[in-house]
């Protein structure tokens, strides 16, 4: 986390005695209200957000809520293939984490992409040494490491977008 932060980790150790690790945490500005967000997509998307991990679906609903986006959410693949049969607006774009309890987040893609073919893949995963990850490049489907950063996630949906990316319609 430091080091996704940039803070600088420290550590002091004596044999025998223990050691210390410190990370130094600059004092931060008061935040001043943007009129826009940087993380910010005209006209917003329509996401289908899947992590059985509370915390980091919490955090990411945040980002793309906070940039405008409509965003469902599901804790296992099995929520989300039923949201996606019981729903009728288009997604524009599917973020999945890879390693669910049951089925595989590729399992929830394919379904979102029978569906809506133009919509963007993406897969979050903290495991980067899995091969079968790096063939799905191949297959339109972004794989983005966990923890990621609001830019990366911003680039990915975004160049989705730009490929001609599926748009819902709000009346």
């Amino acid at each position: 986390m430091a080091q996704l932060l940039n803070h600088q980790i420290t550590l002091r150790s004596l044999p025998g005695a223990g050691s210390t690790f410190a990370i130094d945490v600059p004092l931060a500005e008061p935040a001043i209200e943007q009129p826009y967000s940087e993380f910010s997509f005209s006209g917003g998307q329509r996401v289908l957000l899947v992590d059985d991990n509370e915390l980091v679906a919490e955090v990411l609903v945040s980002l793309l809520a906070d940039a405008g986006n409509d965003v469902v959410t599901a804790n296992s693949a099995e929520q989300a293939l039923a949201i996606v049969q019981s729903t009728e607006a288009a997604f524009d774009a599917v973020i999945s984490d890879y390693r669910l309890p049951t089925l595989s987040g590729l399992k929830v893609i394919e379904s979102v992409r029978q569906r809506w073919p133009a919509a963007t893949a993406i897969i979050l995963s903290g495991d980067t040494f899995d091969p079968r990850l790096h063939a799905l490049s191949n297959t339109g489907i972004k794989v983005l490491s966990k923890p990621v950063r609001r830019e990366t996630l911003a680039q990915a949906l975004e160049s989705g977008l730009l490929r001609g990316g599926a748009r819902s319609v709000t009346p």
